[in-house]
């Protein structure tokens, strides 16, 4: 575990060089991007209650061992590459695995990755792929579910960046790109909310 401060913007916590166990570490202090819509109850596969035992310590964080997480894992670098092309520009790795927020370092995101030459954070999401029963729920020519969105707009906040770009797989809809911008009011929503959980 490493903590690097910078004079501005988000704190480098965890090097791509650390090993997965030493990033878990580095996730248990704080609640991430991936925790905040189980927080606020708006997850179908942890609940409030199982986030905070995770983060106090009372509960190991579950292993990855479903067949649609580990298709996503392994899917990561091709959508990587497929999120460039429809971007018009490379999305690479961010330089550090996670970041903390400057003033509140508990907040905590690691972002799938960013365009390259300093455009917006990229989100990189499968989803339906493993279960073959169509289009699943939450996804649209529009929107995203809820919980990825919520994602989306902490990594903003955490790294002070104005957009997310999130490119999805997605079963019966195939390769997508969505937008999501940064809105101060939702995000101020957003933190006070997680703040009071």
């Amino acid at each position: 575990m490493s903590t690097i401060p910078t004079v501005a913007g988000p704190v480098p916590v965890t090097a791509w060089t650390a090993s997965r166990d030493d990033w878990l570490a580095d996730r248990a202090r704080g609640l991430g991007a991936s925790d905040v819509a189980a927080a606020l109850g708006f997850s179908r596969w942890r609940t409030p209650w199982q986030v905070w035992a995770e983060k106090t310590g009372a509960r190991r964080p579950p292993e990855i061992t479903s067949a649609a997480a580990e298709l996503g894992t392994a899917l990561e670098p091709w959508l990587r590459g497929q999120a460039g092309e429809l971007l018009h520009r490379p999305v690479i790795r961010t330089p550090f695995w996670m970041y903390a927020h400057p003033d509140h370092q508990w907040r905590l995101a690691s972002p799938d990755g960013v365009v390259a030459g300093g455009g917006p954070l990229v989100e990189l999401k499968t989803a339906g792929l493993a279960s073959g029963f169509g289009r699943p729920e939450g996804w649209s020519d529009m929107d995203v579910p809820l919980g990825y969105e919520l994602q989306c707009r902490w990594q903003m906040h955490v790294l002070d960046a104005d957009a997310v770009e999130l490119v999805a797989l997605v079963a019966g809809f195939g390769l997508r790109r969505y937008t999501i911008f940064r809105d101060a009011a939702v995000e101020a929503d957003l933190v006070a909310q997680v703040d009071g959980w």
